[in-house]
């Protein structure tokens, strides 16, 4: 297999599960993501770069 192919299929595979984590965590009530640290708006950033970009989490 060609390391573009493995490219394309690793990407492929990255975006199945960002949009399998963005449904479950759509399904959620909001109780229960606010216990996760998360609020509804915050469901596409968390799933798709997760905790690391989260400017309130780093503390000045």
């Amino acid at each position: 297999m060609t390391t573009t192919l493995r490219a394309m299929l690793a990407g492929i595979g990255r975006g199945w599960r960002h949009r399998r984590d963005r449904r479950h965590l759509a399904a959620m009530p909001d109780f229960m993501l606010k216990d996760i640290g998360i609020s509804r708006c915050d469901i596409e950033r968390v799933t798709t770069h997760g905790e690391i970009g989260r400017l309130d989490a780093v503390s000045v």
